[in-house]
């Protein structure tokens, strides 16, 4: 089984936001999270370099945190169809 994020760019597309939705000290111990598969698909208003790193990074520590299997994250349909084939 496998677990889709998508990041909606709120805030203006902060991904600080994104980091404290999953480490405001939120339990997420009570879900077995671990072996799961983690997909990530970033979308937004023009979000920058920076802000596509700060969100890989976000999200691939969470998964760490968690166990799970960080399978990628995904900008547009392309790299969307390459995650897809991990399905």
């Amino acid at each position: 089984m496998g677990i889709l994020f998508i990041n909606g760019g709120e805030i203006g597309g902060n991904t600080a936001h994104l980091g404290h939705a999953f480490l405001e000290g939120r339990d997420f111990t009570q879900i077995d999270l671990a072996g799961k598969r983690l997909f990530f698909l970033f979308r937004g208003g023009a979000p920058t370099q920076q802000m596509y790193e700060r969100g890989e990074y976000t999200i691939n520590r969470f998964a760490g945190l968690y166990g799970m299997d960080y399978m990628g994250m995904a900008r547009n349909a392309s790299e969307a169809r390459a995650l897809a084939a991990k399905l």
